[in-house]
């Protein structure tokens, strides 16, 4: 085996070794950086936000109350009143029944600071009898399932879905 022609020393070893080490010292150096930057950003963002947003929770009243469903709203011309029985009841532990029509549902719901609500469906558990070619089970379903923000008006509670546009309107039932 020939010699090699330029021999690593000790002293070569060690100016390799520094520099990798000057390397990873470098890397740390810059993720260290970047995560600052990220939470200065975050900081930033977080005052930004109004304080009551921050601590205010969701709006309860909702919660523990049998919300009867008398109709479907697509718009102001086009109202469906609904006189099958289908109602809500969201509990407090974040579970959700309802009857709709002639079957039976539970599952899970969020609410969120903003008066935001969703609907867990890939949860959701039915009974799925056939109530009829007139029933408006698949209607309700379909706007639950895109349900994203509620508001309360004294016994009335609003589920406005398709983005905003529709809305369910329910009424509290007279214990």
């Amino acid at each position: 085996m020939m010699p090699r022609p330029y021999p690593e020393t000790n002293e070569i070893l060690a100016t390799k070794a520094r520099r990798h080490k000057g390397f990873i010292y470098n890397k740390t150096f810059s993720v260290t950086l970047c995560l600052s930057v990220l939470v200065a950003i975050f900081m930033v963002w977080h005052m930004g936000c109004k304080k009551s947003d921050l601590n205010e929770p969701p709006d309860m009243s909702i919660v523990g109350v049998r919300w009867n469903l008398e109709s479907i709203q697509y718009s102001a011309a086009n109202v469906i009143p609904i006189d099958e029985v289908f109602f809500i009841r969201l509990r407090e532990d974040s579970r959700v029944e309802m009857e709709v029509d002639c079957n039976y549902c539970a599952g899970w719901y969020a609410l969120g600071n903003d008066n935001s609500i969703f609907f867990n469906y890939t949860t959701m558990a039915c009974t799925e009898a056939y109530c009829g070619e007139d029933s408006w089970d698949e209607e309700f379903h379909d706007a639950l399932n895109t349900a994203k923000k509620y508001k309360v008006e004294g016994n009335r509670l609003r589920v406005y879905f398709n983005n905003g546009s529709s809305q369910l309107n329910f009424i509290a039932e007279s214990l």
